[in-house]
């Protein structure tokens, strides 16, 4: 009976830590694949986001000087030719060789020509159309060359590859002529490419949207029906998996149909290093190393009771088994453990309160906290969680402070709404009066804050107390739970979004970690203000992409960026004449989900409210453009009435200085000089055309004084309206 009663301790313990080892490694190894494939994802966007920045140099190089090239004169007389003449191909010829970007100076090769079957001149010399493209590569049944050639659009650039060459053709219309000039300019493709590669398996691709499969290599002619290439914002970096690959891709800046495809093996994204294969090697030996210590120790400490019982009996004088003996024993045994399980559950929530406490002023080293969590009954932290400050108080003024009876109630109400909690633990403390902390064992946002909405919602219905709450940032171990406590602990609790109050006040410094510069704002602003749309979305979503997605910010620092990028939100209504309020209310749902602290999903909402502003902005600019219009038709009109700024500023309900600063935007002069810019217009139509008086012209463009009128007309025509009229009558003698 000893050693059956042995082994099945034994074994019991045995199967509770190979089971929480499993776990253990499960996990493990699900984060560090996961945090793998991210960084991989990550490295390859920069990849391919610096490979297209040095092609679209490159390329955008070759742009300038066909552009270069087309201007020049020499080269303009090719498109008048309709023979040969060799002696312009000559010229030319030394024209190309003279010009500063010379392409091999910058690794690639030119040709020009009137059109197909015509003489192409290089940089090697003059060719005959097909020779040309021989000599570069490229058959003389091309079908993109025939299409490129044969297409009545001006203006066209495509590019396409032919075997280890890429070519940019280029179609340039000159304006005071009807034929047109054709550039070909070639390159080596891998020297276009570059030497570096980010992965041993991943390749480089380009794929010009127009010409479909035609410009692919053979070795990857599915691509196309893996991913719909089509022009997009160059900005972003598509991405997708497909038949075992990782497939990423990027428009070019310089051509908006180019696409610069990076294909990857996906199980190469997810490998993991050989050194994190140890790492997880050793942790499995040390957790079975001390599973195995612990399984001895619990076994032989549990089986001491029994073992004393089991020696009592086989000493018995009488040699038989007292079954009222062993009854009592096994009897006082459960006693002793019931009353030491009533012990502990009197005394853990003092433990516990001291625990939060020493946390508080950082007496446990963090290496410690694993083990003293276990002993206070927080076993469910060690695998992260959240925390979050509650504060309660009255409705009213009066109310704020809330007398003791009030508090016992709200505590026994929160500490009920915690045990009734099952499939995420909820700790509930009491830290000072009318605040606790709320730990819950769960680093889902959106579920906690629900769980905290509605204990909130009881609070205000059952007890008619206003109650507000401060969320931490996920902690991800038991070890984390001290920074983050504090952390959070720390923040005011009375830091909300309101519109009437968007500075948002702290009662500690600031730890500004994140990116985002004075000058950077500025910029931002500067860009809204000259209606910049999309290079101002671009920015936006460069600053929240590097803080909330590639740092990971403390609680404070996620505070300290969202009261910046509200405030910079703020300024821009300002700069657009919009009332902020309105605007708030307008995205109100979007404003109370930054409460969160969840890095992805400020960075969603702060995207979208920057879009929303940007639409304003947009729109704003269409209004404005219509009003500067209506305006300026009105003056044309009543141009000849004694019209001042004030009238016209109360005819469209608009302020004086508003209205000065929309003309001088739109004429570039003032309003005063516009009005007398019109008068002096009309006055000389009149002077040339009817041969009136100047009194009488005077008059007529609104002007009583003939002096004024002179010295106004002298002003911008530097010359008096007499003398004006007569050099006028002058000039048409000459012309008959």
């Amino acid at each position: 009976m000893r050693n059956t009663i042995y082994k099945k301790i034994f074994f019991s313990f045995s199967i509770i830590i190979i089971l929480y080892t499993v776990l253990l490694l499960f996990v493990f190894i699900s984060k560090e694949l996961s945090r793998q494939r991210y960084e991989s994802t990550v490295e390859v966007e920069f990849y391919l986001e610096r490979e297209g920045a040095r092609i679209d140099s490159q390329i955008e190089t070759a742009i300038d000087s066909t552009q270069m090239l087309a201007d020049n004169k020499k080269i303009q007389e090719l498109a008048d030719v309709t023979q040969n003449n060799y002696a312009l191909f000559s010229d030319i010829f030394d024209q190309m060789k003279d010009n500063l970007f010379s392409g091999y100076q910058l690794g690639y090769n030119l040709g020009i020509t009137q059109g197909e079957n015509q003489k192409v001149v290089g940089l090697n010399g003059y060719f005959d159309f097909d020779d040309y493209l021989n000599f570069i590569g490229i058959p003389k049944d091309n079908p993109e060359i025939r299409d490129f050639f044969n297409d009545d659009d001006r203006y066209r650039i495509r590019i396409i590859t032919v075997n280890q060459s890429i070519y940019l053709l280029r179609k340039i219309y000159q304006a005071d002529n009807p034929a047109s000039l054709y550039f070909i300019v070639n390159w080596d493709k891998q020297r276009l490419r570059g030497q570096e590669n980010i992965n041993e398996l991943g390749k480089l691709y380009f794929q010009d949207s127009e010409a479909g499969k035609k410009n692919l290599e053979d070795e990857v002619s599915t691509l196309s029906s893996l991913i719909p290439i089509k022009p997009q914002n160059s900005n972003l970096i598509g991405h997708k998996v497909e038949s075992d690959n990782s497939i990423f891709w990027k428009f070019s800046n310089i051509v908006p149909s180019l696409a610069y495809i990076y294909i990857v093996p996906q199980k190469n994204l997810t490998r993991l290093p050989l050194d994190t294969v140890w790492v997880i090697v050793v942790v499995l030996i040390a957790s079975l190393l001390l599973g195995s210590i612990l399984t001895l120790y619990f076994s032989r400490t549990n089986y001491r009771p029994y073992r004393k019982i089991i020696s009592e009996i086989q000493h018995d004088d009488n040699g038989s088994v007292n079954v009222e003996v062993l009854l009592k024993k096994i009897e006082d045994l459960k006693t002793g453990r019931a009353n030491y399980d009533r012990f502990q559950a009197s005394n853990i929530e003092d433990i516990r309160e001291m625990f939060f406490k020493n946390v508080l002023l950082g007496k446990y080293p963090p290496n410690d906290l694993q083990r003293i969590a276990s002993s206070v009954g927080l076993e469910s932290l060690k695998s992260g969680g959240l925390v979050a400050i509650l504060t309660i108080k009255g409705r009213s003024k009066d109310e704020e402070n809330l007398k003791e009876r009030e508090l016992l109630k709200a505590r026994q109400r929160i500490i009920e709404y915690g045990t009734d909690t099952k499939s995420v633990k909820l700790y509930v403390q009491p830290i000072e009066s009318g605040r606790f902390a709320l730990i819950y064992s769960t680093k889902e946002q959106a579920d906690v804050l629900r769980r905290i909405e509605e204990l909130r919602n009881l609070l205000a219905n059952s007890l008619h107390l206003e109650s507000q709450f401060f969320l931490s940032v996920p902690f991800d171990t038991i070890t984390d739970f001290a920074s983050v406590f504090r952390d959070v602990f720390s923040l005011n609790v009375d830091s909300l979004f309101k519109p009437e109050q968007i500075i948002i006040n702290r009662s500690l410094d600031k730890g500004n970690d994140f990116v985002y510069s004075v000058e950077a704002e500025q910029r931002l602003v500067h860009l809204v203000k000259a209606r910049k749309i999309e290079e101002a979305h671009n920015l936006v979503e460069n600053i929240l992409r590097t803080n909330y997605i590639e740092k990971r910010l403390t609680t404070h620092a996620l505070e300290d960026l969202k009261q910046s990028l509200i405030n910079t939100i703020k300024r821009i209504t300002q700069l657009l004449e919009v009332n902020f309020a309105d605007f708030y209310t307008n995205n109100q749902t979007l404003f109370e989900q930054l409460i969160s602290t969840d890095s992805k999903e400020l960075y969603r909402v702060f995207l979208t409210l920057f879009q929303e502003i940007f639409t304003v902005a947009e729109e704003n600019e269409e209004e404005t453009q219509d009003i500067i219009r209506r305006i300026l038709e009105y003056i044309d009109i009543h141009y000849k009435e004694d019209l001042s700024l004030s009238d016209l500023a109360e005819n469209f309900a608009l302020t004086e200085s508003y209205l000065s600063r929309l003309i001088k935007e739109r004429t570039g002069i003032t309003f005063k000089s516009y009005l007398n810019q019109l008068k002096v217009n009309y006055a000389k139509k009149l002077l040339t055309e009817k041969k009136m008086k100047v009194s009488e012209v005077a008059e007529s463009v609104g002007v009583q004084n003939v002096n004024t009128f002179i010295r106004m007309f002298k002003q911008y025509e530097g010359v008096t309206p007499g003398k004006y009229s007569t050099y006028r009558v002058e000039e048409k003698l000459e012309d008959k």
